[in-house]
C-alpha cells in the first residue's frame, strides 16, 4: 500500500510480444498464436531515484524473461490463468513492489466478427500475510555509510526478514555543536506475525 496516502509510483513494460498455445479449443493448443502483455509494477521510485542503484529496482530483462517463461510455458485453458501466474511471480524477489497490474491480450481469440482486442487485466498486492516492520537506524561515528550497510545486511540476512533500505543523510545542531548523521528507515517483510 501506498506510504501516507501517496500515489504509488510504477514501472511498465508494455507490449511484450510472445507466441503461445492458451486456450480452449483443439486448434489453439495446436497452432498456437500470439499474445502481448503488459506488465506495471508499483512500489515508491523515490529513494531508487536518488540511489540510482540497479539492484534496488525491477530488472527490466529478468521480469520478461520469468513473463516470457509463463506465455510460452505450459498451455491454459484460459488467460485469465496466464494472467495470474503471471503476477504471482513479479512480486517474489522484489521485497519494495507492492503490487503488480498484469494485462494479457489475445488479439487473435476464436471470435466470429470484427475485434480489435480481448483481453483481461488483474490487480495483485503483495501477499497480506506479510507483516510490515518499520525499523529506524542512526550512525554517527566513524565510517557512517559503511557502519549502516553493515547493520542494514545484518538485517536482512535474518530468516523470513526482506528490507528495502533508503538512507538519509541529516544534519542536527545540538547546543554549540552540529553532528551529522546518517539515518536510515528501513521497511521490512517478515513472514512472521
Amino acid at each position: 500500500m501506498a506510504e501516507c496516502g501517496a500515489r504509488m509510483d510504477s514501472i511498465r513494460l508494455e507490449g511484450l510480444e510472445f507466441f503461445g498455445y492458451h486456450g480452449c479449443l483443439a486448434e489453439e493448443r495446436t497452432n498456437g498464436q500470439i499474445f502481448f502483455v503488459d506488465a506495471e509494477f508499483f512500489f515508491s521510485l523515490r529513494a531508487l531515484g536518488t540511489a540510482d542503484d540497479p539492484k534496488a529496482t525491477v530488472n527490466y530483462a529478468e521480469a520478461y524473461e520469468k513473463i516470457k517463461a509463463v506465455v510460452e510455458g505450459a498451455p491454459k485453458n484460459l488467460i485469465e490463468t496466464v494472467a495470474e501466474e503471471i503476477a504471482s511471480v513479479p512480486l517474489l524477489p522484489y521485497p519494495c513492489m507492492e503490487r503488480v497490474r498484469i494485462c494479457v491480450h489475445k488479439p487473435h481469440a476464436p471470435i466470429a466478427g470484427k475485434f480489435a482486442d480481448a483481453n483481461v487485466t488483474i490487480e495483485r498486492e503483495r501477499d497480506t500475510d506479510m507483516a510490515k516492520c518499520y525499523i529506524g537506524l542512526g550512525s554517527n561515528l566513524g565510517d557512517r555509510g559503511q557502519t549502516m550497510r553493515a547493520k542494514t545486511g545484518e538485517i536482512a540476512r535474518m530468516d523470513g526478514v526482506r528490507p528495502s533500505p533508503c538512507l538519509i543523510f541529516m544534519r542536527r545542531d545540538h547546543g554549540e555543536r552540529r553532528i551529522s548523521r546518517l539515518s536510515s528507515t528501513a521497511r521490512h517483510l517478515s513472514t512472521s506475525r
